[in-house]
């Protein structure tokens, strides 16, 4: 007894494709050549860490009424890393913090790009203010 094909399959569906066998060729010679390191999250953290400073102030409260202007000095990690060695560095700058008391006081600013610096990476300056009496 012959058996049936199911409808609309045809003999050029039951032949693997050629194109499909050659991805499957790739994908696994591309997951033999990754390695996969294994390390303990302590070794992580001596590696990697976080780039945004945070620089606390405190505003009078008798202030917030006024415009309140104050030029803060900092220093941050500029950090150079290549294939042998690690190159540290500090850079001193400053920065002006002006609001206007018009606007809301806000509990953080945060200023994009002013944090220390990890090759192309630069993490972010965040001001945190709070009001005293």
């Amino acid at each position: 007894m012959k058996k049936d094909r199911p409808q609309g399959e045809s003999e050029k569906q039951l032949v693997a494709d050629p194109a499909s066998c050659k991805e499957a060729e790739d994908l696994e010679d591309f997951c033999k050549s990754v390695l996969i390191e294994e390390i303990s999250f302590e070794h992580w953290c001596q590696h990697h860490h976080k780039l945004d400073l945070q620089f606390p102030i405190s505003i009078a409260r008798s202030q917030l009424g006024q415009a309140f202007k104050k030029v803060i000095r900092l220093s941050r990690s500029i950090i150079q890393t290549d294939a042998k060695k690690r190159i540290e560095k500090r850079e001193k700058f400053e920065y002006e913090i002006s609001l206007d008391p018009a606007c809301e006081m806000p509990k953080v600013l945060v200023i994009k790009g002013l944090g220390d610096r990890l090759d192309n990476q630069s993490g972010d300056l965040c001001i945190i203010i709070t009001v005293i009496d």
